[in-house]
């Protein structure tokens, strides 16, 4: 398994079919705060989040689902977007109680039918709370969000719900492969072959059934009575850009393996499995067959002193926000350690100050940096930030004087300048990506996404080709 797999496999909990460590997928599953779970007002009929210890199966918080007068049926749903649903299987469970029948459905969307799956049969209410379970499988390869659905029918129905629960179901060692893990190619060539291979507790299984399935950006294969699945984004790059991307990893030539380490916010985190972090990890393969690999860390909204917390929580300081990202973080012995920071340390709040302050922005690394080297000693790549389309962040600010600032030059570069300043000071390794995504050509529009600061494919396209060309000079 990939290491990118391993993280996602790590940071959702997929679960035994027995559910045992079951991480749960569902928002608000014991009905504690109001949101997350709506009503279809279709079916009409009403839902409430009410307060009452003696009404809850546990906390105080519970759902109340009712019937319309005159009406038999009534539903509330919650949507949720999980990464490669196709080939998984789910359990779906609600513990309930009142008067009527209840049922549980799940669609996907988009939709082949948009009908749902539902159980094969409802389940009476009685005064007592029993819990409901539904499982379910999906076979539609373009599944991209799943909406769950509990719905009570027969006049007069009311339910009270409580501790919902949806689990991944797969079997204890199974593993699914693809090699690549992610191929970037130029528009037009033919999609070369990917290699699945299908392991129980590390040990390869040869007559197991995999199937596949294509979407236009993706090959996905899955062993479905095992569970497990697995999905190859396909990047169609325009030539020109593919070109240079090949061109600085055909320059690259590795005597031994090398393992990354990628630290970092939303731009290292989102989009994994066709971000910057695989792109680079696909063209050192390329051109180092088995030598690359890489483990991606990266936290959407992370900035230095919540990076500094996070450390400090895997030795018994306070768990900061997705302390799961680092769980066994020095487990793995790391031949290069790549940091990318910069935009929410430095966006500005409504009294037009930086989130952290310059001093706190410095300290913080010099902190992250002293940690990093008690438990590893691989060199460090310090990143600059990328560059904005700060026009946007503009109007959104003149919309909502409230709204974070993201992208203010002045403070972006200060932050550029503070890691040029203590790289060579700390001997750490230095890559300029600011100015260089700011002068962008034809546009640097191109880069970002509608809010001017996350990056398109063409910016994870451009950020991978400024890794491969440093590391290309022998940096």
């Amino acid at each position: 398994m990939s290491t990118l797999q391993k993280i996602f496999l790590l940071l959702l909990g997929l679960c035994t079919a027995a559910g045992a460590a079951a991480q749960n997928y569902l928002a608000n599953p014991g009905f504690e705060t109001q949101g997350k779970w709506q009503l279809t007002t279709s079916n009409g009929g009403s839902f409430m989040i009410l307060s009452d210890a003696s009404m809850a199966k546990s906390g105080k918080g519970y759902g109340e689902l009712k019937t319309a007068a005159g009406k038999s049926q009534a539903r509330c749903t919650q949507i949720l977007t999980l990464p490669q649903l196709w080939g998984k299987s789910f359990r779906f469970s609600v513990y309930a109680k009142g008067n009527g029948e209840i049922i549980l459905g799940a669609i996907t969307y988009p939709s082949k039918s948009d009908k749902y799956q539902w159980q094969k049969k409802a389940t009476p209410l009685s005064a007592e709370y029993q819990q409901i379970v539904f499982d379910f499988s999906i076979d539609d390869p373009a599944a991209l969000k799943l909406n769950l659905a509990i719905e009570i029918r027969g006049e007069g129905s009311v339910a009270q719900l409580d501790d919902t629960l949806l689990t991944a179901i797969f079997k204890p060692g199974a593993e699914l492969k693809a090699v690549p893990s992610h191929l970037v190619i130029p528009e037009g060539a033919e999609v070369p072959p990917i290699t699945f291979e299908f392991t129980r507790d590390g040990k390869k299984v040869d007559n197991a059934v995999i199937s596949t399935a294509q979407t236009n950006d993706k090959e996905l294969a899955a062993v479905k009575d095992a569970g497990v699945s697995v999905e190859v984004f396909i990047d169609k790059a325009p030539v020109d850009q593919f070109e240079k991307l090949d061109a600085a990893a055909a320059n690259i030539k590795l005597s031994k393996p090398l393992h990354i380490l990628y630290l970092g916010d939303s731009l290292t985190d989102f989009e994994r499995g066709h971000n910057y972090t695989d792109k680079v990890n696909y063209f050192l393969n390329k051109y180092n067959p088995g030598k690359a690999s890489f483990r991606n860390a990266g936290v959407g909204g992370d900035f230095i002193t919540r990076m500094l917390d996070r450390l400090n929580g895997m030795n018994g300081g306070k768990p900061a926000h997705r302390q799961v990202m680092y769980n066994q973080l020095w487990a793995e012995k790391y031949d290069l350690i790549c940091i990318l920071l910069g935009h929410n340390d430095t966006k500005l709040n409504a009294a037009q100050q930086p989130y952290v302050t310059p001093e706190a922005q410095e300290q913080g690394y010099r902190k992250v940096i002293e940690i990093i080297r008690a438990n590893s000693d691989a060199p460090i790549l310090l990143i600059s930030p990328t560059s904005s389309v700060y026009e946007i962040g503009l109007a959104r600010r003149e919309k909502n004087p409230k709204a974070s600032l993201f992208g203010n030059p002045e403070e972006m570069e200060k932050f550029d300048a503070m890691l040029r300043r203590i790289s060579p000071e700390l001997k750490l390794g230095y890559l300029n990506i600011y100015t260089k995504t700011r002068d962008y050509q034809p546009a640097k529009n191109a880069l970002f996404c509608s809010d001017g600061v996350h990056l398109t494919e063409e910016g994870n396209r451009f950020i991978a080709q400024l890794v491969l060309e440093h590391f290309a000079k022998g940096q």
